[in-house]
């Protein structure tokens, strides 16, 4: 899910010149996928409309641990 996110968001980070870095590891979330996508997505779309010009937006999944 994130990095369709990120992908969808990619040309708001070039609009913006915002650069956008990602480690994405696996992770289960319980709840609704369509309200945690749109929480990744609110989240990332703010990152890079209230950043500076040239500055940059990171996102980082953690592993679940096993």
């Amino acid at each position: 899910m994130s990095e369709s996110v990120l992908a969808a968001h990619q040309e708001m980070t070039e609009r913006h010149d915002v650069s956008l870095r990602s480690a994405l590891g696996e992770r289960l979330v319980p709840g609704d996928p369509l309200l945690l996508e749109r929480l990744v997505g609110n989240l990332v779309a703010n990152a890079i409309t209230y950043n500076s010009v040239g500055g940059w937006v990171e996102v980082v999944v953690a592993l679940s641990p096993r």
